[in-house]
Parts: C-alpha cells; sequence; structure tokens
C-alpha cells in the first residue's frame, strides 16, 4: 500500500444511519414547505370571531383576490391592498372604519382552510387611539355559500348603507357567462367581474353620473339566495371616499 497513514478499516468508515437519514428527511420537509403552501390559492371568502385589546368581539369576513403576489379584498367593510409570501399576507388599511382608523395587518394561513390575523391600528378619532386585536379564520367553502352549478344570475334586492349616513335599498342583476365571468348591472350601473367559489369581484368606472369609481366584493351565503356586498367608493367629482355595505336576497 502506498499510503498507508490514509488507509480507513471498514468498520471506521463513516455510514448513513437513522438518526441522520431522519434529519435529511426533516430537512427536506422543511425546503418544501415553502413551495407548497405558495402553490394553494388564498382567494375567496373567510370568516371567524375576532377580539381586540380593549374587550371588544365579534364576527366578520374577509374576502381575498389574489394576483401573483399581490391580494386585495375587503375585510369587514374596509378595502384592504397587500402582498403574499408564501402563507403569509401583509397589508394596510389607510381610512378604515368610516375614515378614523389606519390599519397594519398579517395574516398566516395554515393547510389551506384555516389561519390567524393579527392587527395593530391606529384610531384618528376616538380612544384608544393605539389597539390591537386578532381574528382566527376558516375558509368559507361552496357548501356553506350554496351550489352554484348553474352558475350565478338573477335579480337580487335588498337595504344598503354608507358611511356617510345615506341609506337605502338597492338592486343587483347579475348574469354568470363561461369561466367564473360575471356581467350585469347595479343600481343602473353596468359593472364587468369574476367569480371565485362563493365571491364575486367587480368595479364600476364613471358610475353614478360619470363621477364615482367602485370596488365591490359580494359574497354568497345560505343555499345560494342571500348575499352581503361590500364597496369602497372614489368620488372624483367632489375628491370624496366612503364605504358601504347591503344585504341581497334573490327575488328572481
Amino acid at each position: 500500500m502506498l499510503f498507508p497513514h490514509l488507509s480507513v478499516p471498514a468498520s471506521r468508515k463513516p455510514a448513513l444511519r437513522l438518526p441522520t437519514l431522519l434529519s435529511l428527511a426533516f430537512v427536506l420537509c422543511l425546503l418544501l414547505l415553502p413551495v407548497s403552501l405558495r402553490a394553494q390559492s388564498i382567494r375567496g371568502a373567510w370568516t371567524g370571531p375576532w377580539e381586540n385589546s380593549f374587550g371588544q368581539s365579534g364576527e366578520s369576513s374577509l374576502n381575498i383576490d389574489e394576483d401573483g403576489d399581490r391580494v386585495s379584498g375587503t375585510w369587514g367593510d374596509d378595502r384592504f391592498h397587500g402582498h403574499r409570501k408564501g402563507n403569509e399576507v401583509s397589508f394596510r388599511i389607510v381610512g378604515g372604519l368610516n375614515g378614523c382608523a389606519d390599519y397594519e395587518g398579517r395574516i398566516v394561513f395554515y393547510g389551506g382552510d384555516a389561519g390567524r390575523l393579527t392587527y395593530e391600528a391606529n384610531n384618528h378619532c376616538n380612544e384608544p387611539h393605539h389597539y390591537s386585536g386578532w381574528q382566527r379564520l376558516h375558509r368559507i367553502d361552496e357548501s356553506e355559500g350554496g351550489s352554484f352549478s348553474g352558475g350565478i344570475r338573477g335579480v337580487w334586492t335588498g337595504h344598503w348603507e354608507n358611511s356617510l349616513g345615506d341609506q337605502g335599498d338597492g338592486r343587483w342583476e347579475v348574469n354568470e357567462e363561461n369561466n367564473g365571468r360575471v356581467r350585469g348591472i347595479w343600481d343602473g350601473d353596468p359593472f364587468e367581474g369574476h367569480r371565485d367559489g362563493n365571491s364575486v369581484f367587480f368595479r364600476v368606472h364613471r358610475g353614478q353620473g360619470g363621477c364615482i369609481n367602485y370596488e365591490v366584493t359580494v359574497t354568497i351565503f345560505g343555499r345560494g339566495n342571500a348575499a352581503r356586498l361590500v364597496y369602497e367608493a372614489n368620488n372624483k367629482c367632489n375628491s370624496t371616499r366612503y364605504s358601504g355595505s347591503e344585504r341581497l336576497h334573490l327575488v328572481n
């Protein structure tokens, strides 16, 4: 042997033992986990109970639309925009709660159908001016939202109110076409949008006489005959922003 000092007895040669294999498998799972989470869509309707740091509690809905790593939607009556990274979403709301509160929020999703939302809020109108809160979320699937094998269509009516103190009766006419595309008329204004699960997302440009742009989310509940519509409005004519909501039921 030319280099006897480099020889290693067979019994002392390194081998992959069971703990080593388990460690490698664990690391591999960690590396693959974010990929699988990124592949899962979070688009649609979510709901769950919430609490805040000064003792209030309740239940509210979260409607999400996603485009790549950008997300938007409605949380309660407020519109939000944010970004997704893996199974986490960070978002901001400016002028929420009828213009009084700004929110910084974070949502962590688990397993594709559950999540936890946390936030910090600054209220410019009332005390406490700074507070925090959390919400436990679960996805509303189509079995909760109704059967949509025939698509969403028909005439819906209901009562609406907005953050300016106005209220009245509304009408939503909708017809679903191929691939989830929807068209219709909302209180006299034509719209185009899309459906995902039991949620419909659409925009109205230059509505109400050419002055107002709307971002709208409609969530269908029950057996497909009840819905909640929420929106954010931007009035270009008088530089006013406001929000509103409407309870709808299918009449035809």
